[in-house]
């Protein structure tokens, strides 16, 4: 891990501070890591984009495994510091309300929280 900066790593820039986020991390002890990646490479706001990035050989990317749960299937993507995984930035579910939910935003709703939670 601390050769990370070593390697073509894509940063993803919050809208919100025009920052890049900090690489998440969990030791073998489960103490909580925050590394800082420096990179000429950046990506604002669309980390999908990213992930198109990192699929056409662009560098090594920290995001969600549902974004990637296929490709990492399929054997398209190759998941590396598997062993400091587990951690995680929160996210959320938008939709209009409504007291009666359609039967496909329900589905959809706990399709994401199955997903993520596997």
């Amino acid at each position: 891990m601390d050769d990370l900066n070593q390697h073509d790593c894509i940063q993803y820039i919050s809208p919100n501070t025009g920052r890049p986020l900090q690489w998440l991390f969990t030791d073998e002890s489960g103490t909580s890591i925050e590394k800082q990646i420096t990179s000429r490479m950046r990506v604002l706001n669309d980390a999908l984009g990213a992930v198109a990035w990192v699929n056409a050989g662009g560098g090594l990317y920290q995001t969600y495994r549902f974004a990637v749960g296929d490709a990492l299937r399929r054997g398209v993507l190759v998941e590396v510091l598997q062993k400091y995984g587990g951690r995680s930035r929160p996210f959320s579910i938008l939709y209009p309300q409504n007291r009666h939910l359609s039967a496909r935003v329900r589905a959809f709703v706990e399709f994401l929280r199955s997903a993520v939670k596997s």
